[in-house]
């Protein structure tokens, strides 16, 4: 199963054409902030949103016919290993040896 994580630009576009259809459909002034509008016409945030769609999709993934869905859904990482970051700017062509 392949995921596909949604760019930033693209989130921030999705969420500016939201945000103009919200004050376009309400006929609000353009002073009015956006967090406004949100808790006016009640609707959830993007994240909230994105969240509550990986939610079902995995409650529903746990039912699914196929058992590498199935296996794939349930899937939980190591909690003993700790991620590895790469050092920034290390030149390799720069390094002695001794």
């Amino acid at each position: 199963m392949t995921y596909s994580p949604i760019a930033l630009t693209d989130l921030i576009r999705a969420l500016s054409y939201r945000i103009s259809l919200c004050a376009w459909g309400t006929g609000s002034p353009w002073l009015v902030r956006n967090v406004d509008l949100h808790r006016d016409l009640d609707l959830p945030t993007i994240a909230q949103y994105f969240k509550k769609i990986s939610k079902s999709y995995f409650e529903k993934a746990v039912r699914h016919p196929n058992p590498l869905v199935v296996e794939a859904s349930t899937y939980t990482p190591a909690l003993d290993v700790e991620p590895r970051r790469r050092r920034r700017n290390m030149s390799f062509t720069t390094m002695t040896i001794k």
